[in-house]
């Protein structure tokens, strides 16, 4: 039906009345929503080592079946699972079998995303226009981009650059913010989000962060003094905007994707070539956790790599990267593919402790710090290892943002999180920056 209505529309319609044409087509084709009728969330808690074992097994054998929210992370320590509408009288009887305990957190997803579209609708006082109060679509954030990088500020210049292009030829922008006193080289801070699409929170962040060093808050200046901070708040754009139009819970990529299937795409944080394949992956193309036939395959995940390259290698060098995810909570050290330390560990934990410390006094909220690999999960081909490893960044940081592994909702945070998000985390980085050595 959309190859004859493209046909038709080539040889009869203008040029301009083509492109109307074409964005009308890729509407209907965008328009089929993926919905979660009757699907739910599952907590599971293992009271033994043996429930423990069971559970990380059970979870990477049937990965393609399930949506692991958060992943199992020991003895008394609870594992979200998000279960299709399909699935759930099987895993609830191989659960019952088991004898493992396990509650429902979400009855109704749809129901639950449903509210979270509504409510992000209250806070969209101007179709077109920024919002610090609302999960915004990508083009309003590159608008804001270009919007900070046309003020004039008393403490601070902002540069807009291109960090590379998409699968699907988006532009992924970022700002550099300069300090307008200090040295005229400075080493570089990077921080970036959205490099797994879901996680909406995380690039309200880093949008915030950027809001919070222009104003500037306390310790604002002093950073700058130091430091330019580099910022990209949506690496992955394409699974990013996919999210807003065809599936919400979404996390990879969208490279050779076509409509109505999930077999494609890769995992963005699971495609650098430190310890490719390793643990935390999947062979399986279907699987969220599926690393790519090869390392860098991704066009965003390439383009960071670059540019971070770039910047090791340039004056100042490059200090600390920040790849800002959610949520449970937690800011993550290298190294991800094994429990064992690296021999920087000692400072990166006194700086990652600044780092909660300040969260800690900002709201109250308690941030988890050390390896994927000892609080959370192990981990191969991810960034902050390809940073720390390769380009020998020993300030290398993964914050998993609030709601904590208590919350319900898991990647569903209501907008009006985004300001207690951006504040804590903002004062969280500054301390952490002004502790670096």
């Amino acid at each position: 039906m959309v190859q004859v209505l493209l046909f038709v529309t080539t040889k009869y319609l203008k040029m301009q009345q083509l492109v109307v044409a074409c964005i009308f087509l890729l509407g209907l084709v965008y328009s089929e929503r993926v919905h979660y009728y009757g699907d739910k969330v599952f907590r599971i808690i293992p009271k033994t080592a043996e429930e423990s074992d069971w559970l990380h097994s059970w979870v990477e054998s049937t990965l393609t079946k399930l949506d692991v929210w958060s992943n199992p992370k020991g003895v008394g320590r609870m594992t979200d699972i998000h279960v299709r509408a399909t699935d759930v009288e099987s895993v609830t009887e191989v659960l019952q079998q088991k004898a493992i305990n396990f509650t429902i957190t979400i009855e109704d997803l749809e129901k639950v995303i449903n509210q979270e579209q509504t409510f992000n609708q209250l806070f969209s006082y101007n179709t077109g226009v920024y919002s610090f109060d609302k999960f915004n679509r990508y083009f309003d954030i590159d608008a804001q981009l270009t919007q900070f990088a046309s003020r004039n500020y008393n403490h601070a210049k902002v540069t807009k650059f291109q960090m590379g292009t998409s699968f699907e030829r988006r532009k992924i922008n970022g700002i550099k913010i300069s300090g307008l006193s200090g040295p005229a080289i400075k080493p570089a801070i990077w921080v970036d989000g959205g490099i797994h699409a879901r996680e909406w929170i995380a690039t309200a962040t880093v949008m915030y962060l950027a809001k919070l060093l222009l104003q500037p808050i306390q310790n604002a200046e002093k950073v700058l003094t130091k430091y330019d901070i580099y910022i990209v708040p949506v690496v992955n754009v394409d699974g990013y905007e996919y999210t807003h139009v065809g599936e919400r819970l979404w996390r990879k990529t969208r490279s050779n994707c076509s409509p109505n299937t999930r077999c494609c795409g890769v995992d963005p944080n699971r495609n650098w070539d430190n310890n490719f394949g390793g643990p935390g992956t999947s062979t399986n193309a279907c699987s969220d956790i599926y690393p790519g036939k090869k390392p860098f395959s991704e066009p965003c995940v390439k383009a960071l790599s670059e540019s971070l390259s770039k910047l090791k290698n340039s004056p100042g060098g490059l200090k600390s990267y920040w790849n800002v995810h959610a949520y449970s909570q937690l800011l993550l050290t290298p190294v991800g593919y094994t429990t064992n330390l690296p021999k920087d560990y000692n400072e990166i934990e006194r700086v990652g402790k600044e780092f909660a410390k300040a969260v800690r006094g900002t709201f109250g909220r308690s941030f988890e710090v050390g390896p994927p690999s000892r609080i959370l999960y192990s981990v191969g081909g991810s960034s902050i290892d390809w940073t720390y490893d390769n380009l020998g960044v020993i300030y290398s940081y993964v914050p998993e943002l609030r709601p904590s592994g208590n919350a319900a909702n898991g990647f569903i945070v209501p907008p009006t999180e985004i300001r207690y998000s951006g504040e804590e985390f903002t004062a969280g980085f500054l301390a952490a920056a002004l502790e670096m050595k």
